[in-house]
């Protein structure tokens, strides 16, 4: 009967360990699959350590060997899983987010081998870069979900996402600046036609751009005074193409204010002059058209934004900062609910998925609005007295002695 296996210090082998020639050692095993593995390690308590990770993934079903594919390759992974559900703006913005991650050490590392530190020294990465907050959530949320796929594929055993990304990024998601309408009106009033009543619809309806573009003349109803919105329009490369809102509760019907509504008229009065021009996906007459019946796109009405900022700081003094089509529908939000509508209300003149959208990113409150809604509830108390208290002898000692508090 052959001796037991033992290594030069005389320590008895386990059945696949065995030392190699340079004094280091190597486990031999078969994967859930059959198929022989070899593992390394410099000394043999440090293989022993990776034999029982090996014999409690085993045990539990984990895929070891499915632990070997990299971040990058997790990310692909999930992000063809997600494409075949997702609007084709999203596809485009995880193509964009897999290019980020495709620059980074962490892209080539195995997830079996990511670790917390690792996933925070990435997102640190991202912050020096410059990108936003918002940015690098989306970026680090997608992540998030692609390793707990591993996790449920048991090709891992644990997330390391083990923390609230909010509490790494510095400054968190960035809270949407508010222009005033007052500051919105002096670049309307530098606007050239159609640009100016395409302002004056954002402003008073709250709606996406991308929701503008694609409205056509049958979505408004002049004698009910409200716009049907049940699509955006896009367009990639010279390719037009139409999309669903960006949620269920973006297709809605909106109002007309007696400004929109004037605004509207002379858009649709124009547009009746126009031929009839492309059709996108069984759609055309778009309500905003080149004279040759094109429709206008969002990229087209931004760059008219920004020439007319541009025209009114470079003739006053009092200068306005950048505004976007984004924005005007940042102040229709904030201006509706500072001025009392309810919150459920505007959601859905927003569109927004659910209230949370609603407050959390485009309400602005001041000190006064806040006062305002506070004394409707608690007045004020009536004939107050002078709250500034008069001095008395002893109190104007300690004055004297203490100073001022």
């Amino acid at each position: 009967m052959a001796g037991k296996r033992k290594d030069r210090k005389g320590r008895v082998l386990r059945p696949g360990e065995s030392e190699r020639g340079n004094g280091t050692y190597m486990y031999r095993y078969n994967d859930i699959h059959g198929k022989r593995q070899y593992k390394y390690a410099s000394t043999l308590a440090e293989l022993r350590k990776f034999e029982e990770d090996i014999s409690r993934d085993r045990m539990d079903g984990v895929d070891t060997t499915g632990g070997g594919l990299t971040v990058l390759e997790l990310f692909s992974k999930l992000e063809k899983q997600k494409a075949r559900s997702t609007r084709e703006g999203t596809i485009r913005q995880r193509r964009c987010m897999r290019k980020m991650v495709a620059k980074h050490p962490i892209a080539d590392m195995e997830i079996k081998e990511a670790k917390p530190s690792d996933i925070k020294e990435f997102i640190f990465e991202l912050q020096d870069e410059g990108y936003s907050g918002s940015t690098i959530g989306a970026v680090a949320t997608f992540m998030k979900s692609a390793f707990q796929m591993a996790v449920d594929d048991c090709l891992i055993r644990r997330n390391p996402f083990t923390f609230a990304v909010s509490g790494v990024i510095s400054g968190g998601r960035a809270q949407k600046e508010h222009v005033d309408e007052g500051t919105i009106r002096k670049m309307i009033g530098e606007l050239n036609q159609p640009y100016k009543d395409i302002a004056i619809v954002l402003l008073g309806t709250g709606m996406r751009a991308s929701e503008f573009c694609g409205l056509t003349l049958f979505d408004l109803d002049f004698t009910g005074q409200t716009i049907r919105i049940d699509k955006q329009l896009l367009r990639d490369n010279r390719s037009y193409r139409i999309e669903r809102p960006k949620s269920n509760m973006g297709i809605r019907v909106i109002p007309m204010s007696a400004e929109v509504y004037d605004a509207l008229m002379r858009l649709a009065e124009q547009r009746k002059k126009l031929p009839i021009g492309l059709t996108v996906e069984g759609y055309s007459m778009f309500l905003a058209a080149t004279i040759r019946g094109r429709p206008i796109i969002l990229d087209t009405i931004d760059g008219a934004f920004a020439r007319a900022v541009e025209r009114y700081n470079r003739s006053h003094e009092d200068t306005i900062p950048k505004i976007t089509p984004h924005t005007l529908r940042h102040t229709f939000c904030t201006t509706m609910i500072m001025k009392g509508v309810d919150v459920a209300n505007v959601q859905y003149l927003m569109g927004h998925s659910n209230p949370g959208i609603t407050l959390k990113y485009y309400t602005h409150s001041a000190q006064s609005t806040a006062e305002a809604a506070f004394r409707t509830v608690y007045p004020c108390k009536a004939n107050t007295p002078e709250l500034t208290p008069k001095l008395t002898p002893s109190s104007a000692i300690f004055t004297e002695t203490c100073g001022e508090i």
